[in-house]
């Protein structure tokens, strides 16, 4: 009896751990209610500037780029909601949000990248995505910048 209840401790931990980590829905992600009128108030707000513990951008005359692109990536979120997109729907905008970085990928420090992923997250919890399905790393471990185009 010992031994069953192990080994369906495990084999319930490994669904749980398994669908928490790998498992992207296709269904649509439920969302606040609040969440238009939140992506609103971040676009308004200024991104990438000192304040608080946040260093601002090493380079700071990126920050109208930068802050330009985080916008357009609450753009995407925001078509995202209205149209009752999935957790793989929200995964293809941060994915296509991040390559809108990538001319400036070079001039960024690493604490500017952070910067960038953490402006993400900001999104994903405005829409309720709790896993990023290492999206933020493949970007930050795998950018070629042989693919960039000018």
């Amino acid at each position: 009896m010992k031994t069953f209840l192990l080994i369906l401790i495990v084999v319930l931990a490994g669904v749980y751990i398994w669908h928490t980590y790998f498992y992207i829905s296709t269904a649509p992600l439920t969302v606040s209610p609040d969440a238009i009128s939140e992506l609103q108030a971040y676009k308004i707000k200024q991104k990438f500037v000192a304040e608080g513990t946040s260093p601002g951008l090493s380079n700071p005359s990126l920050q109208p780029t930068l802050n330009d692109d985080m916008n357009l990536a609450a753009n995407d979120f925001a078509t995202t909601v209205n149209n009752h997109g999935s957790e793989q729907d929200y995964l293809n905008d941060i994915t296509n949000g991040l390559t809108r970085f990538n001319s400036v990928y070079i001039n960024l420090s690493p604490s500017d990248k952070q910067q960038i992923i953490s402006s993400f997250q900001e999104l994903m919890t405005i829409v309720g995505l709790k896993n990023s399905h290492g999206v933020f790393g493949q970007w930050l471990d795998d950018f070629d910048a042989s693919k960039v185009v000018n």
